[in-house]
């Protein structure tokens, strides 16, 4: 079944990765893009904090949502040293 995210998602990362290189301070040192994940890798976990704040200012710019708990939309998290943004298109049950 097509991604009906996937275009709107795929600009959305792309927009962010420009933010991220327009801030010196903020040093990615590895980046993957895939259909519905995307990770930015950063030299210090502190860089990430940064990042998502970034992130959460570009997502209504783009017509898009910040998905809480699963529900449908794009999803920011921390993981380590890493920016990992997700988009989920239906909301996802935690339960099963």
């Amino acid at each position: 079944m097509p991604n009906p995210l996937q275009p709107k998602f795929a600009s959305f990362v792309n927009n962010l990765h420009s933010e991220l290189e327009q801030q010196p301070e903020l040093k990615i040192i590895k980046i993957i893009k895939k259909e519905q994940h995307a990770f930015f890798e950063f030299t210090e976990a502190k860089h990430v904090g940064e990042a998502i704040k970034i992130a959460k200012k570009l997502l209504p710019h783009k017509g898009l949502n910040l998905s809480t708990n699963g529900k449908k939309g794009i999803a920011v998290s921390i993981e380590n040293n890493r920016l990992h943004v997700h988009a989920y298109i239906e909301p996802f049950n935690r339960t099963t």
